[in-house]
């Protein structure tokens, strides 16, 4: 595999521990009140939030454009079915509520957007290793 001769920008480091944050804690608040009811779909659904939290985490640190692309659809996914469903209101509780969408993706978007062209199509990504004259240089 190719390595990458950039390392990872601090607002890609930043922007992956907010979303893994912002990702798990939903998971967990709802696991801890729906346990006594349907414990296995509670542990079901915690695994695959984990692994896709995990995956999206590794792979836009190791700079892969993955990550963004997948974040784009999925946003676009919700927005087209409320729209189509029906569920897409026009009011102050709607209003606040794209509000809290829009937001955090506007701020995922100008943390990792500006890095584009360092990134790569790897699905997860590639490793960093620093150029060979660099480490000549100050070894």
């Amino acid at each position: 595999m190719k390595a990458r001769n950039d390392p990872t920008p601090l607002s890609i480091w930043i922007i992956a521990a907010l979303w893994a944050l912002g990702a798990l804690a939903p998971t967990i608040r709802w696991a801890i009140s729906a346990w006594p009811t349907s414990g296995g779909s509670v542990v079901a659904l915690v695994i695959v939030t984990l692994v896709f939290v995990v995956y999206h985490a590794a792979a836009l640190i190791r700079l892969s454009r993955w990550p963004i692309v997948l974040q784009v659809a999925a946003l676009a996914w919700s927005v087209l079915s409320r729209t189509l469903g029906g569920n897409f209101d026009v009011g102050p509780t709607s209003a606040l509520g794209l509000f809290m969408m829009w937001v955090p993706f506007g701020v995922y978007l100008a943390c990792t957007l500006p890095h584009w062209r360092k990134m790569n199509w790897a699905f997860f990504g590639r490793p960093y290793r620093p150029h060979a004259h660099l480490e000549e240089t100050f070894a």
